[in-house]
């Protein structure tokens, strides 16, 4: 069965039992530049949530988090969840306006900041209208 054929035969099962769509891609998300308002498009069927930074549209399922910050002219966003046990922050805006203030410090001072946390998410920044993204999905470090 091809790509195109497993997706015809995910959206049938859920079209046809409407209660098993919000379990689709239950820690999903796509960021993308196109906009799906007012579509109930599969794989979305509204248990997906958007935010718009610059010129991206952020789609994250309703089960999972997004949480953004703005620093002059960039915005900062962590989809998941994160934790730093060395300062003992929990709150994703706090870790957040850390990692914008170690951006602006310097490369090596983000990707440091970067290195404390642990949790499952990804990181990025939207900056000139430029997606710049960093993930650890395997527990490295970058410094």
């Amino acid at each position: 069965m091809n790509d195109a054929a497993r997706r015809e035969h995910i959206k049938q099962i859920c079209d046809h039992n409407r209660e098993l769509a919000p379990h689709l891609f239950t820690r999903g998300f796509l960021i993308t530049t196109r906009d799906f308002d007012g579509e109930d498009v599969f794989p979305f069927y509204d248990n997906w949530n958007k935010t718009r930074l610059s010129d991206y549209n952020f789609w994250v399922h309703n089960r999972q988090k997004f949480y953004s910050f703005n620093q002059d002219g960039a915005d900062f966003f962590l989809i998941g969840h994160a934790y730093n046990p060395f300062s003992m922050e929990h709150e994703e805006k706090d870790i957040l306006r850390r990692l914008a203030g170690a951006y602006n410090q310097s490369e090596k001072a983000f990707l440091e900041a970067v290195d404390e946390l642990t949790g499952v998410f990804i990181l990025g920044t939207v900056r000139d209208d430029e997606l710049s993204l960093v993930l650890d999905c395997s527990g490295m470090q970058y410094c």
